[in-house]
């Protein structure tokens, strides 16, 4: 990293640049990324906001929960099909 000098010149910190180093072996990049990654929860602009998303993560998850029982049914209804078959 080069900090720019009270008159114009260039001032390397010789610290800084090895602190960036070790961060750039440890990661293997370059720079840190512009947005922090966030744990889901940790944070959320307004309770109303939060609201939201809880309640569109419900939907999610009761559309997943239809289409599993959907498939099951499917599942079973074709086994029944195989077995009626079978027996004849």
């Amino acid at each position: 990293m080069v900090l720019v000098g009270g008159a114009g010149q260039p001032l390397s910190t010789g610290a800084v640049d090895n602190l960036q180093k070790q961060r750039r072996q440890l990661t293997g990049r370059r720079t840190p990324s512009r947005r922090p990654r966030t744990r889901f929860g940790q944070r959320f602009e307004s309770e109303r906001n939060k609201e939201r998303w809880l309640d569109r993560f419900q939907e999610i998850i009761d559309q997943k929960r239809i289409q599993q029982e959907l498939i099951q049914q499917q599942r079973l209804a074709e086994r029944a099909k195989q077995i009626s078959l079978r027996d004849l």
